[in-house]
């Protein structure tokens, strides 16, 4: 099976399971996948929840064995290890067992005598608290923020259960109570690195970056002896979106350890992060060195393998490096509020989007940042929710983003669009725009195209003609489809629909003459009508007269909508003027603007021409 396979697989069991608690099978489907995938949390969930259910099964509790140590839970093992004894001295798993216990009650007593938070603890709190802290790590925050608060409880003294507490809280989207614990903790213990890490990445969730710099700072200056301390740093200026400063981290860690004889302490993660911070750096080989090493660290990692298959992407299809997931900045509630702002703009309208996507982000102000931080640093999923936003709302970083290098190029043609429609980017001037990793001078679309025909443009009678013109048109037919245009016009005299249609059937007759003639008369009648301008403004651009034409077209640039036929009209007129006027690089533009919004409609002819003009 695939990764996309395997991720089907365990959401649907995870549905089977919180619909069905109390059904083996599917606890037992959940084992089998956590073996395959290799993700010993999963197994050992799975075994937590069968221990309930069938407590006097000996293989639940041989699993809660290996599983906890698996997970570095050496309490929780202990205890199971003493239970399993107790009950099955004789069991088939016993020999293991009990190999395992001298090792394990070892570490435990040592730990009693002289870790911090353990000694002259009871071993069965801090086994809860390794259960909860497994729990909020994995993302189970349901199952571990209760099993947290009874071991703040147990452990009052400590500060490490209210760590995972604050942490519960920040994923749950409860930012403000995160740091205020978080400030807590820090209260009575100021130098607790997980703390001090934990508050700035909260800060930076909230928008209050210059409350996290000093913390950041700080943290420069730390160099600690543990392994997670030095990873946790790492995360914090992650969270940041410091690259500089989880380069700098990492190093330093790296060497550290090093020296202390663990060169291989750091964790799989710590390594992803530093990688990314390299990637966007433009450090792409040594982003992929450290890709490769936290992929042997942690193989189930997904995170590691989809960012080196994006930095294997050409570039201007690349997303960009990203450290975290985008469900580690939004939460689903948040999500469902948006979704249901976009449902009322679907049916209501743009504006009716427009005010119900800002009462959302009103009310949720923390939103607004996780999506600003998405846009710059996100995962292809929440950089795609994050444009969606930025359609109705000026995101903070938007033009920013556009302008950048980070993300597709469809990616970042989109937000400068968007930047346009919010009066970020001045659409009537060419802007400098990424392609392929080059600079170009690029127009930006300041307006929407649509399908919705304009009604007094297209009466019943006259699309019965239109329509047997183009059929004619479309089975090779030019004469044939001009004969149904001038029957119509005998029925609807001087129609200007017709008439612009008869003009383009004359011109593909090779009849330019009088395709000329019939542009200035419907002009002339029909000065307003887009399509008689856009042709009017194409006839003067090839007459020379490029500075007229440019007038006649600059109102049509106002407007805020455009079906896609009258935009393949402008972007026609334009591409004819720019020529014209010998500005090759603006014409490009306006091809590359028209591929992008009707591609079928571009004649290849002209995409050739433009090729060979340097």
């Amino acid at each position: 099976m695939d990764r996309r396979s395997w991720d089907e697989a365990q959401q649907a069991i995870h549905a089977f399971t919180r619909k069905n608690p109390d059904v083996v099978d599917g606890w037992l489907m959940q084992i089998q996948l956590g073996d395959a995938i290799q993700q010993p949390v999963l197994v050992w969930m799975a075994n937590r929840h069968l221990l309930t259910l069938e407590p006097h099964e000996e293989t639940h509790r041989y699993n809660a064995v290996v599983t906890s140590l698996q997970l570095a839970m050496p309490f929780a093992t202990w205890g199971h290890i003493k239970t399993y004894l107790e009950r099955w001295p004789n069991g088939l798993h016993a020999p293991k067992v009990r190999a395992m216990l001298e090792f394990t009650e070892q570490t435990c007593q040592e730990m009693l005598e002289t870790d911090e938070m353990a000694k002259d603890a009871d071993p069965a709190d801090m086994a809860l608290f390794e259960e909860s802290q497994a729990l909020v790590s994995a993302g189970y925050i349901q199952e571990g923020l209760p099993l947290s608060l009874q071991a703040a409880k147990k452990l009052p003294h400590a500060p490490a259960p209210r760590n995972n507490i604050s942490l519960s809280y920040a994923v749950q989207g409860k930012l403000d109570k995160a740091v205020a614990l978080a400030q807590e903790v820090l209260a009575h213990h100021p130098l607790n690195i997980h703390a001090r890490c934990n508050l700035a990445a909260f800060l930076v969730r909230l928008g209050r970056d210059d409350k996290a710099r000093p913390i950041l700072d700080a943290l420069h200056e730390e160099a600690p002896e543990n392994p997670d301390y030095w990873g946790k740093i790492v995360d914090a200026f992650a969270h940041a979106g410091d690259e500089t400063g989880v380069i700098e981290t990492f190093t330093r860690a790296t060497h550290a350890l090093k020296a202390a004889g663990h060169e291989d302490a750091l964790s799989g993660i710590a390594q992803h992060l530093a990688a990314v911070a390299y990637a966007r750096q433009g450090n792409l080989p040594e982003a992929q060195r450290l890709w490769q090493a936290a992929r042997q660290h942690s193989p189930s990692l997904d995170l590691i393998w989809e960012n080196m298959t994006d930095a294997r992407r050409p570039i201007g299809e690349q997303n960009g490096a990203w450290y975290f997931a985008f469900n580690q900045w939004v939460t689903h509630q948040w999500i469902q509020r948006l979704e249901r702002a976009f449902s009322i703009g679907v049916k209501r309208g743009d504006l009716a989007a427009k005010r119900e996507v800002e009462k959302v982000l009103n009310a949720i102000p923390e939103l607004a940042v996780a999506l600003a931080i998405l846009l710059d640093r996100g995962d292809p999923v929440g950089r795609k929710l994050a444009l969606h936003v930025a359609a109705h709302y000026p995101l903070h970083g938007l033009r920013e983003f556009a302008f950048g290098q980070i993300g597709t190029d469809a990616q970042r043609w989109e937000a400068a669009r968007y930047a346009g429609e919010h009066g970020l980017i001045d659409t009537s001037k060419p802007v400098k725009l990424y392609v392929q990793g080059e600079p170009r001078e690029l127009m930006l679309l300041g307006f929407e195209i649509h399908d919705e025909w304009p009604e007094d443009d297209l009466t019943p009678e006259i699309d019965v003609y239109m329509t047997a013109s183009l059929e004619a048109l479309q089975a090779g037919d030019i004469a044939g489809s001009l004969a149904e245009i001038e029957e119509g016009l005998q029925a609807i005299p001087n129609d200007k629909v017709l008439l612009n249609q008869k003009r383009i059937g004359l011109a593909q007759l090779g009849r330019a003459a009088e395709a000329d003639e019939l542009t200035r008369q419907v002009f002339d009648t029909h000065p307003d009508y887009l399509f008689a301008r856009c042709a009017m403004a194409r006839l003067l651009a090839r007459e020379g007269s490029h500075d007229e034409a440019e007038q006649l077209i600059a109102p049509l640039l106002q407007r805020n909508r455009l079906h896609h036929a009258e935009f393949n009209a402008v972007a026609a007129a334009q591409i004819d003027i720019h020529q014209a006027a010998g500005r090759i690089d603006a014409a490009r533009s306006w091809l590359q603007m028209w591929q992008q919004a009707d591609p079928d409609s571009v004649p290849p002819a002209l995409v050739q021409s433009l090729a060979e003009v340097d």
